[in-house]
């Protein structure tokens, strides 16, 4: 089962899944949740930062279970979660986003690669000692593109995948989409679409045959975890 998703920006774009468009957004500080500061300090001090402590050491040590010795982040955004990850491990962490704006994390000197990257055309060097993560990047694919996706993984022999899924559908996110709809219409600002938020058991089907799914709940956020079937 599948939900559209749809937020509220500053400048309203008709939909969030160009170039242009998250480019915007990454180097606006008026987007709190989207901005990516050019600076250590300022980074820090973001609130997705300090909210995802838990989170990051949570996967850092699941890695390190399962084996493996590296991260690579696909559509990383802010990257705030592989902050947390690569600051509480000895992990080696790459990070990758298809926009330009995505070299604003090289500034900060943290991360061992930051890599522009269009999964759609072009697959990161990874193998099976690497945990591929996916935070928040679901709702900008389709399904077509996701089992593509978990397609070509597996055939690289990448064992595991990490996804935060930007929205799992629930009662509780349909009910969140019905009051960012209202509050569009009371300020009479247009709604961004966003994509699809999807149920679990849609992403257990767009998974398989190549991964099985594990769901986890870490603080406030739900985690999937996936395995690579024989």
């Amino acid at each position: 089962m599948r939900f559209p998703h749809y937020s509220l920006f500053l400048k309203e774009p008709p939909a969030i899944n160009t170039v242009e468009n998250w480019d915007a957004v990454r180097i606006n500080a008026d987007e709190p949740d989207y901005y990516i500061p050019d600076n250590l300090n300022d980074y820090k001090a973001l609130d997705s930062v300090l909210r995802t402590c838990e989170l990051g050491s949570w996967i850092a040590n699941n890695v390190e279970k399962a084996g493996c010795n590296q991260l690579f982040s696909i559509g990383c955004g802010v990257a705030y979660v592989e902050y947390n990850i690569k600051v509480q491990s000895k992990l080696e962490v790459a990070v990758s986003d298809f926009v330009p704006s995505v070299n604003r994390l090289q500034h900060l000197n943290v991360f061992d690669r930051v890599l522009r990257l269009d999964i759609n055309n072009e697959m990161p060097e990874v193998n099976n000692k690497t945990v591929v993560y996916l935070g928040r990047i679901d709702t900008e694919l389709s399904d077509e593109q996701l089992v593509s996706l978990f397609k070509r993984l597996r055939a690289l022999d990448v064992k595991y995948i990490c996804m935060v899924p930007a929205q799992l559908l629930t009662i509780r996110v349909v009910l969140t989409e019905c009051y960012i709809w209202l509050k569009s219409f009371l300020k009479n600002k247009r709604r961004t679409y966003c994509g699809e938020s999807r149920s679990l058991g849609l992403f257990k089907r767009l998974a398989h045959p190549y991964y099985e799914l594990e769901y986890f709940k870490v603080g406030a956020s739900s985690v999937f975890w996936f395995s690579s079937i024989a």
